[in-house]
């Protein structure tokens, strides 16, 4: 998996990949993202990779891909 992208230079694994306000997704190991839930709270979650995409969500993501040309 990917290493951990916290700020500082982290040498674990990623475990979680984590969206922080005004930062972005970022994979981060399981001690920087516990740090970040107790320091920020309400402003970092963990993302579900396998989250369910509703189908006209899926049918606008093909259309921009359609309009891209990359399907």
């Amino acid at each position: 998996m990917k290493p951990c992208q916290m700020a500082g230079g982290c040498y674990h694994e990623a475990v979680v990949t984590a969206r922080i306000y005004r930062v972005g997704d970022r994979p981060l190991c399981q001690q920087h993202f516990d740090w970040l839930v107790s320091q920020m709270g309400e402003d970092c979650r963990a993302l579900d990779v396998n989250a369910y995409v509703p189908a006209w969500r899926k049918r606008a993501l093909q259309r921009d891909e359609t309009a891209r040309g990359l399907a």
